[in-house]
């Protein structure tokens, strides 16, 4: 078992032993416990995300207003409206953040393109290419050097070929 699932267990235990009633439980029930409360923070989570993510453009916090916007759609979440922080959470304002949203994608869809004119272009391309002319002239002088100062490769001739006759026969009879 994982760290954390024997950490989410023993805490499920702990809370289990603090009632007086209980005396034993199974240790597989423990496990179970523990594995639902995994599964409610996950399903809670994905709806709160889906909820940020539907009406903010860029969500980077989960607040207690999506909790509650949660709580208040989802009948099977009812009973977190009972709690305190969850019923003193701001409404979210759906409407002022989809007109918000909107409002964003609109000043995107306006915004206009930064291009350089054909003939800023043009001249960049002019200063590229004698930039590029003057780099090949002052490295053409260094080249011929350099090849000037290497030895010139050596040749090597082939080794001569040796002369067989038919009479050079090397079976033994």
């Amino acid at each position: 078992m994982s760290r954390n699932k024997s950490q989410l267990t023993g805490r499920v235990k702990r809370l289990v032993l603090a009632d007086q009633r209980v005396g034993k439980v199974a240790k597989t029930s423990y496990v179970a416990m523990a594995r639902a409360a995994e599964v409610f923070t996950c399903h809670l989570f994905r709806s709160m995300s889906s909820v940020a993510c539907t009406y903010e453009p860029n969500p980077k916090i989960l607040r207690a207003a999506h909790l509650k916007h949660v709580a208040n759609k989802d009948e099977g979440l009812s009973f977190l409206r009972g709690l305190p922080a969850v019923a003193r959470a701001p409404d979210l304002e759906l409407d002022a953040l989809l007109e918000k949203r909107e409002l964003e994608r609109e000043r995107e869809r306006k915004k206009p393109k930064k291009r350089k004119s054909s003939s800023a272009q043009g001249e960049t391309k002019k200063k590229k290419k004698k930039a590029k002319v003057a780099a090949t002239a002052a490295t053409a002088p260094a080249k011929q050097e350099v090849e000037a100062a290497k030895p010139a490769p050596a040749t090597v001739a082939p080794p001569a070929a040796a002369e067989l006759s038919e009479d050079d026969d090397y079976d033994v009879e």
